[in-house]
């Protein structure tokens, strides 16, 4: 980082550089800005807003997120099990006790076996919980009652303003909702019976918004005018419906009770296509509505064609859409699949979006807002079929626009079959901007036949989108069955990515490409059985250490861990010293506990950097193992003495101290051991600086007995070897332990 920027950067008051810090992630703050400097680091050990997000997290980087971070600092936490990473939520919890977690405000949960949640369900801590988010992968009937009763007592005890569960509808329906809970903003993705849909609103006096998959009625006789069809919801105000499958008549009657209704967002498969329709019930029954989007697939029996979209389209074209609402609607089909028409508002309102050439398309947004690059920004996922695109012809390419239609895509689906346009990278660039990708997904058998060109192209897409982290280039079925040989694939691969989905045939290709990608967090390997799975795990073993593996049939999904080639001894002079990985890690922890700051870390990576400075660096080390000796002995004896005098003393403190060198991570003893510290004539700051220095030296001899002599030796060392605090803090231990050890700990040897 340039020298003027940091400088600048320096002079910011706390309360910027805090909302600066609430845009960047965990690792940023606790890997890279915590060290530009001491002010810095002051202020990240006092930072209380941290959003902790465990998706696509590399191994290690959880492990040492989770020895760093202080549970009290954090307000949102998400935590995201797949075939990436399958055990995250017990090693999370190997680390944590969510009782700890005692400001969180977000918890988000994406969990693949329900058994997990009963888990978790253990240490919730609900007191100051304003949002959840639940996701079930793999559901277990014999968890459902369990899982049922667990949300119940969460949506009841708890000031929860947003729920969002992904759960099987079995689930939904056992759940009690109680009166006058205080959910403002409700989602579901299942479908969700008419009468239980219309319990929750009524127990939903605060709800504004919802969104559900869809709704269906158990039996045609329940759609009579029953007491909860007269009663109206007139609380809501957003609504939408994300898989809608029911008829326009059952969606008429349940929006007839929403007459409040601001937001209406529509997706699904049905008969909605009539603007007249819509036009005479929206002016009768919701006539706040003030945004209306939707995206509709009706089949049709008989193929359709330019008549019937005209016929479509004038609906849609009366004074209401087009003057009173402006309400745009485009509508179209595929001539590969003619039967499918497609009806949708613009700007578009679904994340996923096909893109076709060959299509028949009439809309009526006006030919004045054409350079509105903004009407694709809602779509995150574009798929493209090369099978159906080609060819690109003469009128396609004559009326490109200038620039991308798609602006915010993240995931980009690609598939090919035998053949590839000759410019398709170009089309993609020119309707796509391709700097947001961040996820490639590549079906085709040009590539399972190591067609030279393919890969020569898709190296260069590849090239393009300099932020991609995941690749998949054996996303279809057929392609799982491919002839690329590692050379092949890493030479299409930027050396950045970090997933990685590919076919290979022996062990020794797997090694090769991890090897190769160094900054790879998970890896899924196709065979066509799996033959070596105990021979990859063996190797994995030893040079990515700690990793965790989901094995079937025909692949291998690794959760990669500890990069082994990056902890190996450096050789200095004749003597052999360990990196300072773990010096760093214990000097982040001891930072993000105490709140203590120091440069102490980086000054002994500095030192060990100079190899003209060996004599110093070994005597600093030696230094510093005499303090951590010192500080040891005043803990067992001093500490001890005065915890067991309070009455307040059983072998599990003495079993935690022993374990932490000062600091327990029990907030109630580490306060009781700071009163005694300060009672002996030491300072927070000095015992804070302590522990610090102690922490940063690892394993210890332990010391037995203390002589006047080693405690000048120790006074000695600090005073040609630390700076001033460092020194105070020193010398106060010694006069501390002077005055106050025990003689039977004391000799003249």
């Amino acid at each position: 980082m340039p020298t003027s920027l940091i400088s600048s950067l320096e002079t910011l008051p706390v309360e910027i550089l805090y909302h600066i810090l609430d845009d960047l992630d965990a690792q940023t703050i606790l890997f890279s800005f915590r060290h530009i400097c001491r002010r810095f680091r002051a202020i990240v050990n006092n930072y209380d807003r941290y959003s902790l997000n465990f998706e696509s997290i590399s191994k290690s980087d959880f492990e040492r997120v989770c020895y760093l971070i202080n549970p009290r600092q954090v307000t949102s936490l998400t935590l995201r099990e797949n075939e990436g990473a399958p055990d995250q939520i017990k090693l999370f919890l190997s680390y944590f006790n969510l009782q700890q977690f005692s400001y969180l405000r977000s918890l988000s949960l994406f969990i693949i076996g329900e058994e997990k949640l009963q888990l978790i369900a253990r240490q919730w801590n609900i007191r100051l919980l304003e949002s959840l988010s639940l996701k079930i992968e793999k559901s277990d009937d014999r968890r459902k009652t369990t899982t049922a009763r667990f949300l119940s007592l969460i949506i009841a005890k708890s000031n929860l303003l947003k729920l969002k569960l992904d759960i099987q509808a079995g689930r939904l329906e056992k759940i009690i909702w109680p009166a006058q809970y205080s959910i403002q903003c409700l989602k579901i993705t299942s479908v969700v019976a008419f009468d239980r849909l219309c319990t929750i609103l009524s127990c939903s006096p605060h709800l504004k918004t919802l969104m559900i998959n869809s709704f269906f009625f158990q039996n045609s006789n329940q759609i009579v005018f029953t007491p909860s069809l007269t009663t109206p919801f007139r609380q809501l105000t957003s609504l939408t419906f994300e898989k809608l499958e029911t008829g326009i008549d059952n969606l008429e009657l349940f929006l007839s009770l929403t007459s409040s209704l601001i937001h209406l967002t529509v997706i699904g498969d049905g008969n909605y296509h009539d603007g007249n329709r819509w036009e005479y019930f929206i002016q009768l029954h919701l006539p706040l509505l003030s945004e209306f989007r939707f995206f509709f697939n009706q089949i049709q029996h008989i193929q359709p064609n330019i008549e019937d979209i005209k016929l479509t389209i004038a609906s849609f074209q009366t004074p209401f859409w087009l003057e009173n609402k402006k309400w745009f609607v485009t509508c179209e089909f595929d001539i590969n699949t003619p039967e499918c028409v497609a009806l949708y508002s613009i700007p578009i309102c679904v994340p996923f979006f096909s893109y076709h050439t060959k299509k028949v398309s009439i809309s009526t947004y006006p030919k004045i807002y054409d350079k509105d690059i903004s009407i694709m920004d809602n779509v995150r996922t574009v798929r493209l079929d090369f099978t159906k695109l080609l060819p690109l012809d003469a009128e396609e390419k004559e009326n490109k626009i200038n620039y991308p239609l798609f602006r915010k895509v993240k995931t980009l689906e690609l598939e090919f079959v035998k053949t590839r346009p000759h410019d398709w990278i170009k089309f993609i660039s020119n309707l796509i901007d391709l700097t947001t990708v961040v996820e490639v997904k590549i079906s085709s058998t040009l590539i399972q036949k190591s067609d030279p060109y393919m890969l020569s192209d898709m190296a260069n897409l590849l090239k393009q989108t300099y932020r991609i982290a995941s690749v998949d280039i054996c996303s279809g079925f057929f392609s799982r069955k491919s002839s690329l040989t590692a050379t092949e694939i890493c030479s299409i691969l930027p050396m950045h990515i970090k997933q990685l989905a590919a076919s290979v045939k022996t062990f020794n290709e797997i090694k090769n490409i991890i090897e190769r990608f160094q900054h790879l967090s998970n890896v899924k390997f196709y065979f066509d059985y799996t033959p070596y799975a105990s021979e990859i795990f063996k190797w994995l073993d030893d040079k990515r250490k700690d990793s965790s593996y989901q094995v079937d049939s025909f692949s291998v999904c690794v959760w990669l861990g500890k990069n082994t080639t990056q902890m190996k001894e450096v050789k200095v002079g004749d003597k052999r010293i360990k990196n300072t990985y773990k010096s760093i890690d214990n000097e982040s922890i001891i930072n993000s506990i105490t709140g203590y700051e120091n440069d102490l870390g980086d000054r002994l990576e500095r030192l060990e950097r100079e190899a003209g400075m060996q004599a110093q660096q070994i005597e600093l080390n030696e230094c510093l193992e005499c303090i951590a000796q010192l500080l040891d002995l005043f803990k067992r004896t001093v500490i001890t003495s005065e915890l067991q005098n309070q009455n307040d003393w059983h072998y599990n403190i003495r079993q935690q101290l022993q374990q932490h060198n000062g600091v327990t991570g029990n907030r109630l003893l580490d306060d009781k051991v700071e009163k005694i510290v300060i009672n002996k004539g030491l300072t927070k700051e000095q015992w804070n600086c302590l522990l610090y220095m102690a922490l940063s030296t690892g394993d210890k001899v332990e010391l037995t007995k203390v002589s006047k002599k080693y405690l000048q030796k120790v006074r000695d060392k600090a005073s040609r070897l630390l700076e001033t605090g460092e020194q105070n803090a020193v010398f106060a231990l010694i006069n501390a332990t002077e005055k106050f050890i025990s003689k039977n700990y004391s000799t003249e040897k």
